[in-house]
């Protein structure tokens, strides 16, 4: 069963009572790795494209984005969910929910060839988004994600950031893709639904742009996750900043009858996120204070997991002005008796030492004082450990999409890491295994293209693993076992 761990602490545990206070309510939520291993993705994902068609899109960037958009259509899976939203001084729905068969891929790269013709006009940014929205009414889905690209400011920006949070309260993720100046703007719409801003400064860029997004819509494994808090009277909560993986604002959570909800999207496989609120606290009599109870909410669609959920709680101690300096005091008494103790203890022992110097003579001495007797030699042969390998990917191939896949699903590890190792020249996938085990790993990666290689895990006999993306390792015994589809 998939794990998800949660916790919720502050940077202050103790404040002074009787007065207003601030302090930081952290907030971490992460996937334990060794609950993922074998269990495979969500790969029913509702995908909608929404894609500024405005006159300044004409020429490269219209070209770059319909280029951008059939690389989702491209990677997608039969599983996955399709809609199509153009928009200029209004908005047009292209596509709304089409599977990605081979037969629908045909009709949506025919339907991303025509967005040429629909350029000119104006930004109707929001009225896109709800266009969007619309579409993605139809088929139920594990996660709901909307692709936003545009190259400047909506007509009426309010009302746009009105249709991201709207989208958010419907369970959509919001994604943007902005090219030139846009790219502040569009900070406001993914907020609400925790999402996250990707800028490109060229057109030329949008592939490479959508294919990241591709691979992280692929990594999800919690979907509709959801942070609900009930907040005690006279706590009240500042703006929310995610800041891991990606720092992002959230905004400022609403308050309703002392409680709040907070749409965090989606979470990713091999990714921690960490979430900062700051809280502003009335003042608390002297004494222990709970200031919120958390609840987190969230789907695990691989395993059919629904509502599942997390708790925890944020206490505080209030201390009186009078209390804390007696506490002080007191411990600075204890530290002082403790060190006076110790320095008495140890002059008593100085002592005792004399009286023994003193009372054995010069000649009792050398019989007293002897060297000490040689330790026993043993032959004994050293322990050695079991022989341990490595999995390490050496090439990826021409199947990257693929290759990521596999990988992600037999070791765990996340996407952002199988591609460092790529940029780096490759390294190890899985360190410290035994030969059947990594043979068998190794042989599952290569059916998918890549080039993977088996190498014995260095200092076996000692317990110490080379580096993941050390590649000094010697082949083992017979040759280099390589493993190429």
């Amino acid at each position: 069963m998939v794990e998800l761990e949660f916790k919720v602490e502050s940077d202050c545990w103790e404040i002074v009572a009787d007065e207003q206070a601030r302090l930081t309510c952290c907030i971490d939520v992460r996937i334990d790795p060794d609950s993922l291993v074998d269990v495979p993705t969500s790969s029913n994902t509702h995908i909608c494209m929404v894609l500024d068609c405005s006159g300044s899109m004409a020429g490269e960037s219209i070209e770059g984005a319909m280029k951008a958009a059939k690389r989702i259509v491209d990677c997608a899976s039969e599983e996955n969910t399709i809609s199509l939203v153009a928009f200029e001084s209004r908005a047009h729905s292209l596509l709304e929910g089409v599977r990605a068969t081979a037969k629908g891929k045909a009709a949506m790269h025919q339907k991303i060839d025509r967005l040429h013709k629909l350029v000119g006009g104006t930004t109707a940014m929001s009225e896109g988004i709800r266009c969007g929205m619309q579409a993605m009414r139809g088929p139920d889905a594990d996660a709901k994600v909307m692709i936003v690209l545009s190259d400047g400011v909506a007509n009426v920006p309010a009302r746009a950031a009105k249709a991201a949070e709207d989208a958010a309260q419907e369970g959509i993720q919001l994604y943007a893709v902005g090219l030139g100046t846009a790219c502040a703007y569009l900070d406001r719409l993914v907020a609400p639904s925790n999402g996250t801003v990707f800028r490109n400064d060229e057109a030329a860029d949008l592939v490479g742009t959508f294919t990241e997004l591709f691979e992280r819509i692929e990594s999800f494994v919690a979907s509709n996750v959801f942070l609900e808090m009930e907040l005690t009277p006279g706590v009240t909560p500042g703006e929310t900043v995610r800041v891991r993986p990606d720092k992002t604002s959230i905004g400022t959570p609403v308050v309703d009858a002392g409680a709040l909800r907070l749409n965090l999207g989606n979470i990713e496989r091999g990714e921690e996120y960490r979430y900062e609120m700051p809280l502003s606290l009335p003042p608390l009599a002297a004494g222990d204070h709970r200031l919120l109870e958390a609840r987190l909410i969230y789907d695990v669609p691989s395993v059919g997991a629904k509502r599942q959920q997390r708790q925890d709680d944020l206490w505080v101690t209030s201390i009186s002005f009078a209390a804390q300096i007696a506490k002080e005091e007191a411990e600075k008494t204890a530290a002082a008796a403790a060190e006076a103790e110790a320095a008495q203890r140890s002059g008593t022992e100085y002592a005792d030492a004399s009286d023994v110097v003193a009372a054995v003579g010069d000649g009792d001495r050398a019989n007293t004082l002897q060297a000490p007797e040689p330790f026993e030699e043993l032959d004994v042969e050293p322990q050695r450990g079991p022989d341990l390998y490595d999995v390490m990917l050496i090439d990826a191939g021409d199947e990257e999409i693929l290759v990521f896949r596999e990988v992600r699903d037999a070791t765990g590890v996340s996407l952002r890491y199988v591609r460092d190792l790529l940029r780096l020249g490759g390294g190890a996938l899985k360190s410290g295994l035994e030969l059947d085990v990594a043979e068998a790993l190794c042989d599952r990666i290569a059916t998918t293209g890549a080039r993977v290689e088996v190498h014995p895990t260095r200092s076996t006999r000692s317990g110490l693993l080379h580096s993941p993306r050390s590649r000094q390792a010697s082949p083992r015994a017979g040759g280099r076992r390589a493993a190429t589809a």
